[in-house]
């Protein structure tokens, strides 16, 4: 990473650079980059919250420079788990682990195995609120998205300033669908919606983004396999797990019948 790499230079070029970045120097971002160890993060998840590392251990981990975050995605009726260690190594153990479960829940709710919404940038947005409402704010990146609180930079943009404004007034614990169909209700987005796909990408960027959903499928469920092993995985999860944290997940999104 030189002085080119960093996420101001980066930005200045027209990429999109996640804002927690914007503080750190080229050498603050190598060290963490450098010092970050996946599996050290992973099995400490997994000792201290054996549900969520069940879920993370059956995926293919991938590090890369193509996304600016973390991601989770189906391949080939594999389960991948794409992370960025300049994005990661910029926190500490507690929220790395956060992201990590951010992203099993991508899974656990089946967000990256159905049909996803159009447009897909809402219900990007509506499946981070229904997780990042089942998790502590602190085991997160202050930039994701909260139901019940403005995103913590407040866009400039009057109409991302208005859908950051209903983000606040909604209340934590809906699934993802309901989140969806909130936002879709909203004028504002409707009005966002007829704008191009760049202005849309950059309107979801204002608002907050914490992970990447580009690799989800192009609206087809997938298929019988996938679908099966999900279900083994969640349910030998839920058998790993206490029954308090399972019965908080089920709180706040339904998940596979098991």
């Amino acid at each position: 990473l030189d002085e080119k790499g960093h996420p101001l230079a980066r930005k200045a070029a027209g990429e999109y650079v996640h804002p927690e970045f914007e503080n750190l120097t080229p050498d603050e971002l190598k060290r963490g980059a450098a010092s970050f160890d996946v599996d050290a993060s992973l099995i400490g998840l997994s000792l201290h919250e054996p549900f969520y590392g069940h879920i993370i251990r059956h995926f293919s981990k991938v590090e890369t420079a193509a996304i600016p975050t973390a991601g989770v995605a189906v391949s080939n009726d594999a389960f991948m788990l794409y992370w960025n260690p300049l994005f990661l190594g910029a926190y500490s153990s507690r929220v790395q682990q956060g992201i990590m479960k951010h992203e099993a829940l991508h899974l656990a709710f089946q967000h990256c195995t159905t049909r996803k919404y159009e447009p897909h940038w809402v219900w990007n947005m509506a499946t981070d609120l229904a997780i990042n409402g089942s998790l502590s704010h602190d085991e997160l990146p202050h930039i994701g998205l909260f139901p019940g609180r403005k995103p913590l930079k407040e866009p400039v943009e009057p109409r991302a300033k208005a859908i950051a404004e209903l983000i606040a007034t909604l209340p934590v614990g809906l699934a993802s669908e309901e989140y969806y169909s909130k936002l879709m209700s909203s004028p504002d987005v409707q009005e966002a919606i007829k704008e191009s796909e760049e202005f849309l990408k950059a309107l979801a960027e204002a608002l907050g983004k914490m992970d990447d959903h580009g690799e989800w499928g192009d609206g087809d469920e997938q298929d019988g396999k996938v679908q099966a092993d999900v279900r083994r995985i969640l349910k030998e999860a839920v058998e790993r797990a206490d029954s308090v944290s399972y019965t908080h997940l089920r709180a706040h999104e339904t998940v596979l019948d098991l």
